[in-house]
């Protein structure tokens, strides 16, 4: 097999490896092929053990002379060379070149290099991936794969399936942000999917709504009845089905796409889906024009950390891994949220603050910062509209009105706007991270504006890590228009109801205004009777309406249900 060596000025894939600061100017990498036919695709996958050997300058490292306890000790000399294994896999296509840029399925340790390193060498040797084996057992794949969850992190899967049976799901380590660490809700799919009390098949009531009587039927028999109900209430008006649904399963396809044409072409009634994130949405396209905020990986770098909203350990788990790297690198940590939650301990501040008075604080903040004029001048001058008027309403919130409206001492809001304007003097960067609880409060979009407001108060955005994050959708456009089929309504302009409000809808009559009575509710994705406001108005609506949620279901005297899921499907 030939020997051969890439040279190259930067590697994207060392970048991604990387978590020290320095860089080095150029690296050499040499490999030995060891190629084999991936089953799924037509890729060649060489595996390698890479030896990182990076060449350093031999340069004592200096005790602090103003520190009187560093004076008697004798400076270390470093290192000239340091090593660092990796494990990985290079790809390309059969017959083509082997490209160090393709660098994928890697199991990184920890990595750092010096601002002093100035060349790297990579010596690539083969080796079989412990997940990839060269000689499978055809009985025994590992499936890679993304989890469908409504989470910030969106891990990278590896899930074992023996015989067609998934046995095991962890997270997949060559995925760089989270290292192969997974959540304990989706590393017990397999439980979930194969549990004995999961239902399987259709079922249909054959008692009264609530007394839990079913009988099972065949998937034919079922979908015919709920088609032949379905288009008797279509044939008077289609406006009186009402799809309700949101987050279960996140795929773009399973989740929105497929059902949406069906309920386009249908003529139903839509759905405003308003119940998690539209007011802090809509808080950040008013107030910076897009749905962005700092990469996550970036919060590493700071210096302050604000976690406004979030209980990061139990719903961002991998935007806690950076928040503690930057902890470790002397960064503090300051939660603002009203529970004391795992997060809360683990910072260094706690701001207990009473529910719904976020925007309070933000606005004292402000006030603090204008006072002491912890201020970015020319940043405002230059990239802000309506300073002017903020400044005014922001002088009106000093802190001891802030402090009785939030339930704090207002010695916590000046240390904080302290702590937060510190660094126009310091030039270190700050970031926020917010989470949605803190918008689904009444003024909930308000609140939201108002903090997303305060890193251009102290031209926080002048760093990439610093300013804020609560969405980054707007980094991936989707052509929701491809997707969902809005053309297929063919000029119809079907009503549109607030699933926020579904309770009340559920009981309305007809009327010119509201439209026809809501006939039949199909319910995927979802549980109207858990997240919808006024739970007893909802359970009211589903008795006069339909028979059960997580289910397909039609208001007739004997409704059959289909088993719908957000676990990942069986192999086969």
């Amino acid at each position: 097999m030939a020997h051969a060596v890439h040279r190259y000025a930067t590697s994207s894939a060392l970048d991604t490896a990387s978590t020290g600061t320095g860089r080095s100017n150029s690296c050499t990498v040499s490999f030995s092929p060891l190629p084999w036919l991936s089953p799924c695709a037509k890729v060649v996958r060489q595996h390698y053990t890479i030896t990182l050997e990076a060449k350093k300058a031999d340069v004592p490292q200096q005790s602090d002379k103003t520190n009187a306890t560093a004076k008697s000790e004798k400076p270390v000399p470093t290192p000239s060379w340091t090593k660092q294994v990796i494990q990985g896999t290079l790809a390309s296509h059969p017959g083509g070149p082997v490209n160090s840029h393709l660098l994928q399925d890697c199991r990184y340790s920890s990595y750092a290099r010096d601002t002093d390193t100035q060349h790297s060498t990579l010596n690539l040797e083969p080796h079989a991936m412990p997940h990839r084996s060269p000689d499978p057992d055809p009985k025994t794949l590992q499936i890679i794969g993304a989890c469908p969850h409504d989470c910030p992190d969106t891990c990278s899967l590896l899930t074992t399936v023996q015989d067609g049976v998934a046995v095991k799901v962890q997270g997949n380590p060559a995925h760089p942000h989270t290292d192969g660490a997974l959540c304990t809700k989706v590393s017990r799919y397999p439980e979930r999917t194969y549990h004995p009390e999961r239902i399987l098949q259709p079922l249909k009531r054959t008692g009264p709504k609530g007394a839990g009587q079913f009988e099972p039927v065949n998937w034919d028999a079922a979908l015919a009845d709920i088609a032949t109900r379905l288009k008797e209430i279509a044939g008077r008006d289609p406006q009186a089905i009402l799809p309700y649904s949101y987050a279960g399963t996140m795929g773009l396809v399973q989740g929105d796409s497929m059902s949406a044409r069906f309920f386009h072409k249908l003529g139903a009634s839509l759905l405003n889906r308003t119940i998690c994130a539209s007011a802090g949405g809509e808080a950040l396209l008013h107030t910076l024009g897009v749905k962005t905020g700092t990469r996550v990986e970036f919060f590493a770098q700071s210096k302050l950390i604000l976690i406004w909203g979030s209980n990061s350990i139990s719903s961002n788990l991998h935007f806690w891994r950076y928040a503690n790297q930057a902890k470790r690198h002397g960064a503090k940590l300051i939660c603002i949220d009203p529970r004391q939650s795992e997060t809360a301990d683990k910072c260094h501040e706690h701001i207990a603050l009473l529910p719904g008075t976020d925007g309070a604080l933000a606005l004292s903040i402000m006030q603090q910062l204008i006072s002491h004029d912890w201020l970015d001048h020319d940043y405002l001058a230059r990239y802000t509209l309506g300073w002017d008027a903020l400044r005014e309403r922001a002088l009106q919130w000093p802190p001891e009105r802030a402090a009785a409206v939030c339930g704090i001492d207002a010695g916590q809001i000046r240390s904080l706007a302290r702590d937060y304007g510190a660094s126009v003097k310091t030039g270190e960067p700050a970031a926020i991270r917010m989470n949605y609880g803190l918008q689904r409060v009444h003024g909930g979009g308000n609140a939201v504006r108002l903090i997303a407001m305060l890193p251009a108060l102290i031209g926080a955005w002048r760093h990439r890590a610093g300013g804020v994050l609560l969405s980054s959708s707007g980094n991936f456009p989707v052509n929701r228009t491809a997707l969902e089929r809005p053309d297929l309504l063919a000029g119809r302009t079907p009503r549109t109801l607030n699933m926020a409000t579904i309770g009340d809808d559920l009981l309305r009559p007809a009327s010119p205004e509201f439209g026809p009575k809501v006939e039949a509710l199909i319910v995927y994705n979802s549980n109207p009777v858990a997240i919808a406001p006024e739970s007893g108005k909802v359970v009211a609506g589903l008795h006069a309406t339909i028979c059960s949620p997580w289910c397909w279901s039609i208001s007739r005297p004997t409704p059959p249900t289909t088993p719908t899921t957000s676990c990942p499907p069986r192999h086969s």
